[in-house]
């Protein structure tokens, strides 16, 4: 839910979640991936944690027929309390239905492969 508030995200909003996400064990610098998950009743879900490497993570995106590209919201929400981030703002991506999702709210807008692969090279060069 907290992405989608990309466009109407504000001081006040953003100084609220940052005081909310102490009672959830998180805060913005943390990155855990176990956060909050939903396990089906009477089933469980195996883990199988895995780092792609930069390579496979390109392959990935060539195979994709939608993606979108948006602004961090999380550098946004940093700027808004007055820790402005110099890095790209324009760098989250989003893929098929979500990619769509964003298009169509006007949360983010409708790049070409070519042009997320520009996105991810800027990841890395930093």
């Amino acid at each position: 839910m907290y992405e989608f508030q990309l466009n109407t995200l504000d001081r006040e909003f953003s100084e609220l979640f940052e005081e909310y996400l102490p009672h959830i064990g998180l805060t913005m610098a943390q990155a855990k991936t176990s956060q909050m998950r939903v396990i089906p009743l009477e089933s469980s879900v195996e883990a199988t944690p895995a780092v792609e490497t930069y390579n496979r993570i390109r392959d990935l995106v060539r195979q994709q027929e939608i993606i979108s590209v948006e602004p961090c919201i999380c550098r946004k929400e940093q700027g808004l309390l007055g820790k402005p981030c110099d890095r790209p703002q324009e760098v989250c991506l989003g893929y098929g239905d979500m990619a769509q999702f964003y298009i169509d709210n006007e949360l983010g807008r409708q790049i070409s492969v070519d042009q997320a692969l520009e996105v991810l090279d800027q990841a890395v060069d930093g």
